[in-house]
């Protein structure tokens, strides 16, 4: 068993600005990262852009760190290809794929998420992907070159973003969204026409108010037909509706989860008792304290859920969340990049 005096599970740009945290208040303590990714922490923002856009653009190119920053700097560690699957926070020690423990005096838990997938026939084809590392997008890329159309499910910024780089290789890009109109949870209406018009000037179909019920194809994809029976044709496709927070160890080891790890002001995880109790008199009621939870970043929704797995009986938060890049708190035992649980104040405030 290896141990360090911080031990970060997850290997992105909050481990990255978590290490710069870490050494800003503690120049000495031993700390090592806990990366699955085969890379270093790199930007994820630029993949759908830049990165996707510019075929000679190589990866060292996203890298937070410049090249060999962590194999000089004294006592940092990263660990590649390494899986955390269990977190014991009594003994303080993390559990990996490969049957190997770490320990830490304390740990961060800042593993980000992972795209959703939808529960349709024909995702296995080839041709048809999701969208988060950058082999996501160098694969993309490539195929990008030889291809004619391209499907984009959903309009979040993934799917909007990547319609707007494939005009880059001539790719000519439908985007199906299930909601009226697009970016309709971030932008009022007048806005959200405005961005539809911009990029139907430059080719880009929109497909709203629709779903995909099938991939069509053999082996390759060849197109996909919606709900309402009409039917697209494609050699390229990406789902983009969103992440699932990577949340299963820390719900395992009694953490409490709520679409994320909740944490206190601290960044601190809450579990047991005190945190169902902190989460329901927020949720109880729909007024001040729905008002009060939502300013930080929480509003009722379907996802809920207690560290015993139970459902709330009359309300539950939901998916909205804000995530931090940043380590603020060395008082910590174990920490999570994650959402805040309100506090009782805060709940009550009108």
């Amino acid at each position: 068993m290896q141990s360090f005096d911080y031990l970060i599970v997850g290997g992105g740009l909050a481990a990255a600005s978590a290490v710069d945290g870490i050494r800003s208040l503690d120049a000495e303590g031993s700390i090592a990262i806990l990366a699955n990714e085969s890379e270093p922490p790199y930007h994820r923002p630029p993949l759908s852009k830049e990165f996707l856009q510019t075929p000679e653009a190589t990866r060292d190119l996203l890298h937070v760190k410049p090249e060999g920053w962590f194999e000089e700097e004294a006592k940092v560690t990263l660990l590649n290809g390494v899986r955390a699957t269990s977190l014991d926070p009594k003994k303080m020690t993390i559990g990996t794929a490969a049957d190997e423990i770490y320990q830490g005096e304390r740990i961060l838990l800042a593993m980000g998420g992972r795209p959703r997938s939808l529960a349709i026939p024909g995702t296995e084809l080839d041709g048809v992907s999701s969208f988060r590392t950058v082999a996501d997008a160098e694969r993309l890329r490539e195929r990008a070159v030889e291809a004619e159309s391209a499907l984009l499910i959903g309009a979040g910024f993934i799917g909007m973003e990547l319609a707007a780089s494939l005009t880059r290789y001539d790719v000519a890009s439908t985007i199906v969204e299930r909601k009226s109109r697009v970016w309709s949870e971030m932008l009022p209406p007048v806005l959200s026409y405005f961005v539809q018009g911009y990029f139907e000037e430059r080719g880009i179909r929109f497909e709203l108010d629709a779903e995909v019920e099938e991939l069509l194809g053999s082996e390759r994809l060849e197109g996909a037909r919606l709900a309402n029976g009409t039917q697209v044709a494609c050699d390229l496709t990406v789902i983009g509706v969103g992440l699932r927070p990577n949340e299963e160890i820390a719900g395992e080891a009694g953490l409490a989860v709520m679409d994320g790890v909740i944490v206190d002001r601290s960044a601190r995880p809450a579990t047991g008792t005190s945190t169902r109790r902190v989460i329901w008199r927020a949720f109880r009621t729909r007024s001040s304290a729905t008002r009060r939870a939502s300013s930080i970043g929480i509003t009722p929704g379907p996802t809920a859920r207690w560290p015993d797995g139970t459902w709330p009986e009359r309300a539950s938060p939901s998916t909205t969340s804000r995530t931090s890049t940043r380590m603020c708190s060395t008082s910590a035992s174990v920490c999570s990049a994650g959402r805040r649980a309100p506090t009782t104040s805060e709940c009550w405030e009108s």
